[in-house]
């Protein structure tokens, strides 16, 4: 009985999390304060306990705080939020698109996102608001052709899962992202990519592992080195 109460608990909580920081952002209370009151702990809590903490609490705290103050900010994301991880698995792949959406509120911004699989952009459209939209595309093919490249105040790669086992299929497809699109975008765009924090034997920084020798080679290092890697262009 006490395991039903704890399911029912986090499942009325995993709808009532994004309605209520919706309600605050709405009536101007400071998104960093949302963020940090409403959202950040669920991005420690993982829905299966056998999975390890990922915490991204440090580099979206950040990215959002800069947000806060961009007027009509665009995010781009390449993998979109998941049907396989559930609604809303905060603590499992960090509801990137979710988040985004939220947090686009306070200044009309807007969020494109692209992710190669139809259902995962179904789901994804199917539960943001009208800021948001989920092309199905190849990513590298998506960002190459994007013809706002130059607008982007957030770029944030997370399209291709990483094998500890085999990981150089998902750190070069990182790696091509960055490189389709870097020159085009403006000056202070964040550039962040997810599981940088993943343990592996035969690679380090996770599926960002390339993607920091392509910045470390333009003369950038990370803002922030955790879970995620967070640059800023010059």
């Amino acid at each position: 009985m006490n395991r039903f109460k704890v399911l029912v608990f986090k499942f009325i909580m995993s709808r009532l999390t994004p309605f209520l920081a919706r309600v605050l952002l709405f009536f101007k209370v400071n998104p960093t304060f949302v963020f940090k009151r409403i959202i950040s702990g669920k991005l420690l809590m993982p829905a299966n306990q056998l999975n390890p903490v990922r915490n991204r609490v440090p580099t979206f705290g950040y990215v959002i705080s800069i947000l806060s103050k961009t007027k009509n900010p665009l995010i781009v994301e390449t993998g979109c939020s998941r049907i396989d991880h559930g609604l809303l698995a905060w603590g499992d792949d960090g509801c990137s698109t979710f988040l985004y959406d939220i947090f686009t509120l306070p200044n009309h911004g807007k969020v494109i996102s692209v992710d190669i699989n139809v259902e995962n952009v179904k789901h994804a459209n199917s539960k943001t608001s009208q800021r948001v939209k989920v092309f199905c595309d190849d990513s590298v093919n998506f960002l190459s052709r994007f013809t706002e490249a130059g607008e982007i105040d957030l770029l944030y790669l997370d399209s291709f899962d990483f094998d500890p086992n085999n990981p150089e299929p998902s750190q070069n497809h990182h790696l091509k992202e960055i490189e389709v699109i870097f020159d085009r975008l403006k000056p202070g765009c964040l550039i962040l990519v997810d599981d940088a924090g993943v343990k592996s034997e035969t690679a380090a920084l996770g599926k960002a592992g390339k993607v920091f020798d392509f910045m470390e080679s333009k003369g950038v290092y990370p803002k922030i080195q955790d879970y995620q890697l967070l640059w800023i262009k010059p």
